[in-house]
Parts: structure tokens; C-alpha cells; sequence
């Protein structure tokens, strides 16, 4: 079977750290001050599977660059990602491609998870009251178009809306 969330997986597990560089013929480029291993290169043990692309690992600035009056309080202070290379699929995975990997793992995306309320107030500000269980249910963002144009592009809330059920089984939900 064709595994779909390699790359997703492999990014998520071993992505964004700090840097040393490992190549493919073994030699290693330390950067001063830093701790883990970069992987730029596919390592030459590895085979790439059939329908993916290695991806070469790199370093890049995340967030706003120094002196941007209009980034976000969260988007500052830019600073120094690490992403180690991973294998992608050459095309966009269908929605029976997706059904086959459920049926073959019985996965069960984000949206479909009961929500745990203990485990989500871990992500909310102190003291964030816990929304009643009628509205505390699976489910998902979903695109709305605006009726006009948008008046405050910070506000999310006038293109994005929270709908229980909406997944990629009921994408009708949205």
C-alpha cells in the first residue's frame, strides 16, 4: 500500500530544529551552537519510494523581518528554522486514495476526534471557560464567502466559520 502520510509524519516526527548538516556521504557541517542533525541531502541508505520526491532539508527565517510595521504581534521575533529534507508525493493524494489509507489504518482525522476538553484548555489562555458540550464537538473550519469586502483582514471569523460534523466525509457540511 502506498504510504500516504510518510512525508506528513516524517516532517511532524524529526521537521524544525536546530542545526548541524549531514550530507549523504556521511560528513557533518556543525553549526556554532546548535545541537541536532540537519538533513539536507537523502541519505544514500535509503530507497525513494515508489511515487514520492525527496525534498532537500534547508533553513529559512520564520516570522517577520525586522523593522515590519505590519506584522503581527505572533509573527515576531523572526527566527532561524531548521527543516530536515522528507519524501513527498508527486501528485495530490484523491479522495479515494485518502479512503483506501483509512479503510487499510481505520485513521481518524482531527476532525472526527471526540474532543478531549482537558487536553484543548492546555492550548487556550488561563481560565478560559469550557464552552457547553453542545458546541463542543468534532469538527472543522470551513471557508464562507464574505458578502463584501473585508473590513479588518486581522479579523478571521468574516471568511473562516466552526461547523460540527464538517470533515472529509461531509465536506457538504461547509
Amino acid at each position: 500500500m502506498k504510504i500516504i502520510f510518510f512525508s506528513l509524519t516524517f516532517l511532524t516526527l524529526f521537521g524544525c530544529k536546530d542545526s548541524q548538516t549531514r550530507n549523504t556521504n556521511g560528513t557533518q557541517e556543525t553549526k556554532e551552537n546548535q545541537h541536532s542533525v540537519l538533513i539536507i541531502d537523502k541519505p544514500s541508505d535509503i530507497e525513494i519510494p515508489e511515487g514520492t520526491v525527496w525534498i532537500p532539508g534547508g533553513e529559512f527565517t520564520q516570522g517577520a523581518v525586522k523593522g515590519d510595521e505590519m506584522a503581527m504581534g505572533q509573527e515576531k521575533p523572526g527566527h532561524d528554522v531548521a527543516v530536515d529534507g522528507f519524501f513527498m508525493d508527486k501528485t495530490e493524494v484523491t479522495n479515494a486514495e485518502f479512503r483506501e489509507f483509512v479503510d487499510a489504518t481505520g485513521y481518524i482525522t482531527l476532525a472526527e476526534r471526540e474532543i478531549e476538553w482537558e487536553e484543548m484548555k492546555k492550548q487556550l489562555p488561563a481560565g478560559t471557560p469550557k464552552p457547553h458540550d453542545s458546541i463542543l464537538q468534532p469538527g472543522s473550519l470551513v471557508f464562507k464567502k464574505t458578502k463584501s469586502s473585508v473590513s479588518n483582514i486581522y479579523d478571521y471569523s468574516q471568511w473562516w466559520e466552526w461547523k460540527i460534523g464538517a470533515n472529509w466525509k461531509h465536506p457538504q457540511l461547509g
